[in-house]
């Protein structure tokens, strides 16, 4: 690299773009051609490009700020859940859900059932939490009942 005159005097900054050791020799010539030369080795730690910690922090916000806009969100649908239809239905699925999570969870750990019996335990108790659902909005027709009831007595005989 060559620095003129105009740049005597002030920093510079080497073009470094990875970390290790640096052989680096500054050697001054005037108009007569005489010159003096000095070496040194310096260490460079990890390059970061310009821009990088900003990036990170915007996408990190972002993140930041739709995970409260979620929970934002649900606090909101919680509270108005009786006003809009179907969110009622909404929150009371997840529960359901939730629900058998826990207790297949502490049914494995009490009774050591095999955990394919708890599985379709639980997969029975979400298709009726379903069926319970739909019946909530509507009365369950025939072919609706019957396979509710085919359900609840499976349930019974697993448990």
């Amino acid at each position: 690299m060559r620095v003129e005159k105009e740049s005597a005097g002030k920093p510079y900054k080497l073009p470094i773009d990875k970390a290790g050791k640096y052989d680096v020799t500054v050697k001054a010539v005037d108009k007569a051609g005489n010159y003096s030369a000095a070496s040194t080795v310096i260490e460079a730690g990890a390059a970061v490009k310009p821009g990088a910690g900003l990036l990170y922090s915007i996408v990190t916000s972002l993140w930041f700020l739709i995970i409260v806009a979620l929970v934002l969100l649900l606090i909101i649908l919680y509270l108005l859940r009786k006003s809009i239809p179907g969110v009622d239905d909404l929150f009371a699925d997840v529960s359901g859900v939730w629900k058998s999570f826990m207790v297949r969870e502490h049914m494995e750990k009490e009774s050591g059932t095999r955990p394919e019996v708890l599985s379709l335990q639980g997969d029975i108790k979400e298709e009726l939490g379903f069926f319970d659902a739909i019946s909530r909005q509507r009365e369950l027709n025939p072919d609706e009942k019957r396979i509710k009831e085919k359900l609840e007595k499976c349930l019974r005989i697993l448990r």
